[in-house]
């Protein structure tokens, strides 16, 4: 796959995050896995391995979405609560269940045209 998904209708640059977009986006392209320490809307602190799949806005929050190995499922994560980001070292390859096309296919939605 040559391109990254990134949708961001009515776009406002956050400075905080775009040191995290690139970083993502190039995970994306590159089927790069990546670690993260992210805080929930309680505070709580996880660490997750995760393949990142796309990054998508949703007014004033970018927000990743990828396939979570610890939770084996799709996941999504607003870029401003992860606290620590870095690659794993490893690579990925795209498997049936585990892509963008899955997930937008799962929630009712067209597949994204890539």
């Amino acid at each position: 796959m040559g391109s990254t998904s990134i949708f961001a209708p009515g776009f406002t640059f956050d400075p905080r995050v775009g040191e995290r977009l690139e970083f993502l986006r190039q995970a994306i392209s590159s089927n790069r896995k990546i670690v993260i320490t992210y805080s929930d809307r309680e505070q709580a602190a996880s660490r997750r391995t995760l393949r990142p799949l796309g990054l998508y806005f949703w007014g004033p929050s970018w927000t990743l979405l990828a396939w979570c190995e610890h939770r084996e499922d799709f996941r999504s994560f607003r870029l401003d609560r992860i606290q620590a980001l870095e690659s794993s070292g490893e690579t990925f390859i795209r498997e049936e269940g585990k892509t963008l096309e899955d997930f937008m296919l799962r929630i009712g939605g067209e597949r994204p045209r890539l």
